[in-house]
């Protein structure tokens, strides 16, 4: 698949479906820093009839930018660029050079990546803010990068020694990688974290389309409000996780649990769904930055850090059920399907399916992948091979493995695949697929936490029917 693949999304908000703005009544928009977040969010602005111009350090992504492809895969991202280039309402330059004066606002959407002891690096946000400060800063800069309690009342500062006039505000972004534009386009909420209420008001008139409630709060408490979403998010994970052992061991459907579970109104169905872990550049570097901004307060996380802690050990955890069902693990072959951390991405930052590939492969396994987006990198494990298409994999290998939930894999033949395994066990690290599809094929499916017999499943149902 091509970077940022597919066409437009056809869910724009009320009014907007279709159109190409002129920029005429919007807002003069830079965004500093031409990753995901940035990307997305200006193509959003852009379709909206904000001028945004997105300006980073890396001339290549900038002239890869301008031809009207993304460096990186999002569902439909790039019909939605390419439009908004020819309506001229958004292009690219070199950051800080193609900073313009008559600029509105900044948006600084740089990478705030952590240390080995989960400590934010602000390197970028500091270059971003210098830049700014040395090419003359706009009435209002909008930290939109996930950082620390307490950065943006420390930035404020610093801007208003320069500027008085200056606004910073903090607005977070809250999009999932795979469904990006939905998010943007329909989000759940929109936090504003200013110092003063007044200071909200031109995020309100940049957000003007968007149908959603608004938050205003503090400086701080938006900046929490972020690390609180994802860490809260990682623990949901965590937990269904947890339950999933004690499935496995008492022989009961995790799924099942969890839908039962999910009706509650309380607790909801979203991020119970048990599998290998949970990966990203989000969820796991921002639980590590709440638990070390607490530990740097003196405050004791232990239930931050048993989330953390189960999902480093559900890979191992899995692991062991592989090698139970093949009798060791040396010299045995392994078909995987899904590298990314995720359906819907190209991102392997932080895949448990690679933490696992990898633990295969010291174990003296060998094992060959495929992925619909993925077919190298430096980051992959020694070792492993990778396959070009979906059945490729699947020769004599001794067990397969599906490890992101791609449609792709869900829809797979799974006839074909038991005439091209040499074993005949599937192991689902996503509870994506359907058992009794796997069982029809004859091959012995294995999920995780669903220790419940195939014909047992069936005995679960809900009253009154569907009609």
């Amino acid at each position: 698949m091509g970077a940022g693949g597919g066409g437009p999304p056809e869910d724009l908000p009320p009014g907007r479906q279709g159109t190409r703005l002129r920029g005429v009544n919007g807002l003069r928009v830079e965004v500093i820093g031409a990753g995901f977040v940035g990307v997305v969010t200006a193509v959003t602005l852009a379709r909206f009839g904000h001028r945004v111009t997105v300006l980073d350090v890396d001339d290549r992504k900038i002239g890869k930018l301008s031809g009207g492809t993304a460096p990186f895969y999002e569902p439909g991202l790039d019909s939605l660029l390419r439009e908004a280039l020819a309506s001229g309402c958004l292009d690219f330059r070199l950051f800080p050079a193609g900073l313009a004066k008559e600029a509105q606002l900044a948006m600084l959407c740089v990478g705030t990546p952590n240390d080995a002891r989960g400590r934010t690096d602000l390197a970028q946000v500091d270059s971003a803010v210098a830049g700014l400060l040395a090419h003359g800063l706009p009435e209002t800069i909008v930290i939109k990068s996930t950082v620390p309690v307490g950065t943006g009342r420390r930035l404020a500062k610093q801007l208003n020694d320069a500027r008085p006039a200056c606004r910073l505000v903090v607005n977070p972004e809250f999009l999932r990688e795979g469904s990006a534009l939905h998010d943007a386009l329909h989000p759940d909420r929109i936090i504003v974290g200013v110092a003063e209420p007044a200071q909200a008001s031109c995020l309100l008139e940049l957000y003007r389309e968007l149908e959603a409630p608004v938050l205003v709060t503090g400086l701080e408490e938006a900046e929490l409000i972020k690390y609180a979403s994802n860490a809260f998010l990682a623990t949901r994970v965590s937990f269904i996780n947890v339950l999933s052992r004690l499935c496995d061991h008492w022989g009961l459907d995790v799924n099942v649990v969890a839908r039962g579970m999910g009706m509650d109104h309380r607790i909801g169905g979203q991020f119970l769904q048990a599998g290998i872990g949970f990966g990203g550049s989000c969820l796991p570097k921002d639980l590590d930055g709440l638990i070390s901004q607490a530990a740097a307060c003196g405050e004791n996380v232990n239930l931050l850090r048993a989330v953390r802690w189960v999902n480093e050990t559900q890979p191992a955890w899995v692991m062991e059920k592989i090698e139970r069902a093949l009798g060791g693990l040396q010299g045995k072959r392994v078909a995987a399907w899904g590298l990314s951390f995720k359906a819907g991405t190209d991102d392997r930052r932080g895949s448990p399916a690679l933490e696992l590939l990898g633990r295969l492969l010291e174990a003296g396994a060998s094992v060959i992948a495929y992925d619909p987006t993925a077919t190298g990198g430096p980051e992959l494990p020694p070792g492993l091979q990778m396959a070009g298409s979906l059945y490729e994999p699947l020769s004599q290998a001794d067990l397969l493995l599906v490890l992101t939930e791609w449609q792709e894999f869900q829809e797979a033949d799974w006839d074909r695949v038991k005439s091209l395994l040499k074993g005949n066990v599937v192991l689902d690290g996503r509870n994506c697929l359907d058992p009794d599809r796997l069982a029809t094929a004859g091959l012995t499916y294995l999920g995780v936490g669903r220790g419940r017999p195939v014909e047992l499943r069936k005995g679960c149902f809900v009253w009154p029917p569907a009609s």
